[in-house]
């Protein structure tokens, strides 16, 4: 059922996707319950779509957390478990690495994510028009007023690291969305 719901998802329109309730359906499959607000539902979810990759004879992948700040509201949940998927999958796909490691942390105003391979790495300066989903993963990053850090050089694997503000007054505020220098 997932892999129809894959292929029925436009490249590059994660942003969309995951305000469309095919997506809250892929979340809560990866056992994500929209409705409730909770620190190990997240955990649990990613763990499920960690397994999902592991299952596919991929490389190794480690999970490191530290949600241990609070629970994420719910309306950052799915977004947080929609950007983990993909930059998981691009790291599966793209980076010939043996070994990927994936962080999420939280403190009492940022939620961060961090996706790194030892990979084949690529050339951040020059994204192509094909690389929508991580186009796409900026694109909602922006959209809740965080950054994106891409550090990727090729021969030199990637670290794709993510700063999301948790704290509503930090978005009403008038926060600027930015790439990170």
């Amino acid at each position: 059922m997932l892999e129809m719901l894959d292929r029925n998802s436009a490249d590059g329109q994660l942003a969309a996707d995951l305000a469309h309730p095919r997506e809250q359906y892929r979340a809560f499959d990866f056992g994500l319950a929209t409705g409730e607000s909770s620190a190990s539902n997240l955990k649990l979810a990613v763990n499920r779509l960690i397994a999902g990759h592991r299952s596919l004879d991929g490389p190794e992948i480690e999970f490191c957390h530290d949600l241990s700040g609070g629970e994420l509201r719910p309306v950052l949940q799915v977004p947080v478990l929609g950007i983990v998927r993909e930059l998981l999958t691009n790291a599966c796909r793209h980076s010939k690495s043996m070994r990927i490691l994936v962080g999420i942390g939280r403190d009492d105003t940022h939620v961060y994510i961090q996706v790194q391979d030892w990979g084949v790495g690529f050339n951040c300066t020059a994204l192509s028009p094909k690389q929508r989903g991580l186009k796409g993963v900026r694109e909602l990053v922006q959209s809740l007023g965080g950054i994106v850090d891409i550090d990727s050089r090729p021969g030199n694997g990637t670290c794709i690291a993510i700063e999301i503000p948790v704290v509503e007054e930090h978005r009403q505020a008038g926060g600027v969305a930015r790439d990170k220098d």
